[in-house]
């Protein structure tokens, strides 16, 4: 469990448990964390980040770049500064994301070639190209 979504919380959780590749994090509060705090836990290439509410968009951003589930609504147990959950459901939770990832990467490319093919239209009725 991480208790805030803040450069120094993370720092200290990283201090008095570890934080390694592969490690699935709660953020308790993760309001106030931007996409700097976001990357922290990106570049620890932590499995999957548990919400309970909302985080900025620049935040969710920056996890779905680095392909860092946030999943939220995930039933958890807490012991101290510990948070469980079914493996199960967070194999599913985590399946479901990634097939919603790449359905979302498949669009952003095909915008981008759309993008791309309506600049080239526009410069050849022009007569640029």
């Amino acid at each position: 469990m991480i208790a805030a979504f803040t450069k120094e919380s993370i720092a200290e959780t990283k201090e008095k448990y570890g934080l390694k590749e592969g490690d699935v994090v709660f953020l308790e509060n993760p309001s106030g964390g931007g996409a700097s705090t976001a990357q922290i836990l990106v570049e620890s290439k932590v499995k999957a980040v548990l919400i309970e509410e909302d985080i900025s968009h620049a935040a969710d951003e920056t996890f779905f770049k680095g392909g860092v589930p946030v999943l939220m609504a995930i039933p958890l147990e807490r012991a101290e500064d510990f948070a469980m959950t079914e493996p199960e459901g967070l194999k599913v939770a985590i399946s479901a994301w990634e097939k919603e990832a790449e359905i979302k990467n498949r669009r952003a490319k095909e915008d981008q070639l759309h993008i791309l093919f309506e600049e080239y239209r526009s410069e050849r009725r022009r007569g640029l190209v």
